[in-house]
């Protein structure tokens, strides 16, 4: 007696699977895939990862009177 072959139901494919499928392909995508979901990650946690308020002006400590004034006449650039 011979054995017949049942033909298995194949799951009918999805179009996010078709996507997903395609996307893995491509090595390129990926990597972009991969940098979308760490600017996410990072924006989700940015008060964790910087947690100082970005519109606070530098006071220096004790030093913000020094930082803070103009340079010296005819002193080279960078060192007023």
């Amino acid at each position: 007696m011979a054995t017949q072959a049942h033909p298995t139901k194949a799951k009918p494919r999805t179009f996010f699977s078709l996507f997903w499928r395609r996307l893995r392909r491509h090595k390129m995508a990926m990597a972009g895939l991969i940098v979308i979901v760490l600017l996410i990650l990072m924006a989700i946690f940015a008060p964790w990862i910087a947690p100082y308020d970005p519109t606070a002006q530098p006071h220096g400590g004790g030093r913000g009177p020094v930082l803070l004034q103009p340079p010296i006449p005819g002193a080279p650039p960078g060192h007023g």
